[in-house]
């Protein structure tokens, strides 16, 4: 991360890492660990409407009544339930119906007499919405408008009925999807090709919910989850080993991870604060060429789609901090294909299982880890998610240990001014993976770094908290082809300066990650602008 001081300007380092003046903290994988992000979001179209499914019919004698009235009267002398926003239509609007043996979709249309209406059967449920429609935010394809439906929602606990911070949302096997932010809200965007397809909801630790998408379309609602507890004994008859568990792991990722490349889509987002106040807010769409599990010569190639920022830094800031290398360490975060220390250095950690956690319906083995006394290159504490049926690491969640702060400082901070004193606070990062088919892919990378910085006459100086998140949002393995070399992101430079502006409706069809009040409102005053990545 860079510092600027005043008005001097400290040229970065070209080495990968915190450049105070130049780019967020290097995170010590084992020398040289960037802090990440990473951006995804999936373009979804909407099919026009089979008129075969639609074979439910009625029929109605010249009847007068609501049209509240008229669903209920479909409903009773048909086998057809009704699904449907409040909202989207008038149900006290009195209509005179005749028909006879009518389609009940037919009839609907041209009882409502609304164009912008859409009507889908999936099974013997209709579903009556109104598709969302933006302009593309595909460059290859601006002109044209999208059609696309929306569920948003907030997950919370059962119990306390507090929010569930980053819970997953996607559809049975397939690849779109979203998480939630960390007030357990989200946004998910789709196709109405996914109307017939069940929406889960899942957080570790937690049974996971399930509902079919023809039921939540266009709605706005919160989801309870129930806590998964598994009992003590059962942990005690399973205890095993954990560095053996860890060993086979590692064994077992030929079968559970993919050999062959993939594209993965996905959404990014930095931010950088000084206390509660944001500076600089950076979002991309992005794609990445993810090489196979079986490839570590080749290295993961990023194409930035379209990306937006806000900078608000008051003249009186005498310190700025940008992320360096960001979208690099993302890519290192994958710790599947790039191990950290902990995963293969089993001599400079403990390892103890800890407990079997349920996610996604699975038990997982938590094995947390810590640095051994005198193994003074070792920096990380953490838990590692590992299935207890086919070893799948679900996920990787570890920090700097506390103890090996002052060490690792000299990691993320490659340059500053000689007059700043720059200690880390701490730091924290997250990798999730989620099965699609059978085979289990990169899902969600964060991180968050907090530094205090002060001039060394001053006592206390001010608290910056860095953070990168990325959310993988659609992923496609036929014809998966590397990127042009015009195409390609500068990994290792600072991702702020490779794009500019903002625009309101920035995200069309994409999904993304919804930010929290704090960053939503720090987010409105941007300008109407947005820099697009010109194809070669």
């Amino acid at each position: 991360m860079r510092i600027i001081a005043d008005n001097e300007r400290i040229q970065g380092s070209d080495k990968t890492g915190v450049s105070l003046n130049s780019g967020r903290p290097e995170h010590p994988y084992t020398i040289a660990y960037r802090i990440i992000l990473l951006a995804v979001l999936c373009l979804l179209t909407l099919p026009s409407l089979s008129q075969d499914s639609l074979i439910h019919s009625v029929t109605i004698h010249d009847t007068t009544c609501t049209i509240e009235e008229l669903l209920e009267i479909i409903q009773n002398r048909t086998s057809v339930s009704l699904s449907y926003n409040a909202g989207i239509f008038n149900k006290r609007r009195t209509v005179t119906i005749s028909a006879e043996n009518e389609p009940v979709a037919e009839l609907l249309k041209r009882v409502l007499d609304d164009p912008s209406l859409e009507f889908k059967m999936v099974g013997r449920h209709l579903v009556i919405y109104k598709p969302v429609i933006a302009l593309s935010a595909n460059p290859d394809n601006q002109s044209d408008s999208v059609y696309f439906i929306e569920i948003r929602g907030q997950v919370c606990d059962q119990y306390d009925k507090q929010p569930l911070p980053f819970a997953n949302i996607y559809l049975s096997d397939k690849s779109a999807g979203t998480i939630a932010n960390e007030d357990g809200e989200f946004l998910l965007k789709l196709s109405s090709e996914y109307l017939t397809d069940t929406l889960y909801i899942s957080h570790m630790g937690y049974k996971h919910y399930k509902v079919p998408v023809s039921r939540r379309v266009n709605t706005d609602m919160r989801y309870f989850l129930e806590m998964d507890i598994i009992s003590i004994q059962e942990v005690i008859i399973r205890l095993q080993s954990p560095v053996n568990i860890l060993q086979s792991a590692i064994e077992a990722i030929p079968d559970n991870y993919p050999g062959e490349p993939s594209r993965l889509t996905s959404f990014y987002r930095e931010t950088v604060k000084k206390g509660n106040r944001y500076m600089i807010v950076s979002e991309a769409i992005l794609e990445i060429y993810k090489q196979g599990y079986n490839d570590f010569l080749q290295v993961d190639q990023i194409k930035i789609i379209k990306g937006r920022k806000r900078q608000d830094v008051d003249p009186n800031d005498t310190v700025v901090l940008k992320l360096k290398a960001g979208l690099n360490t993302m890519l290192l975060l994958d710790v599947i294909k790039y191990f950290p220390d902990f995963m293969t250095e089993t001599g400079y950690y403990k390892y103890i299982m800890a407990d079997i956690v349920v996610n996604d319906n699975h038990e997982n083995y938590a094995i947390e880890f810590t640095p051994k006394e005198r193994a003074y290159d070792a920096f990380y504490k953490g838990r590692i998610f590992v299935n207890t049926v086919d070893l799948s690491v679900a996920r990787v969640e570890f920090a700097i240990e506390p103890s090996r702060l002052d060490e690792a400082t000299h990691l993320f901070v490659l340059r500053k001014p000689s007059n700043y004193h720059v200690k880390v606070q701490g730091a924290e990062y997250y990798t999730t993976y989620r099965k699609i088919g059978n085979k289990y892919y990169l899902h969600n990378i964060r991180c968050e770094t907090s530094f205090r910085i002060r001039l060394k006459n001053q006592l206390f100086g001010s608290v910056y908290t860095t953070s990168v998140e990325m959310v993988i949002t659609r992923i496609d393995t036929s014809d998966v082809n590397r990127f042009r070399y015009r195409e390609m992101a500068r990994t290792t430079d600072i991702f702020n300066e490779q794009i500019t502006g903002y625009d309101e409706l920035f995200w069309g069809e994409y999904n993304f990650i919804r930010p929290e009040q704090p960053l939503e409102k720090a987010v409105e005053k941007l300008e109407n602008t947005t820099l697009e990545l010109p194809e070669e």
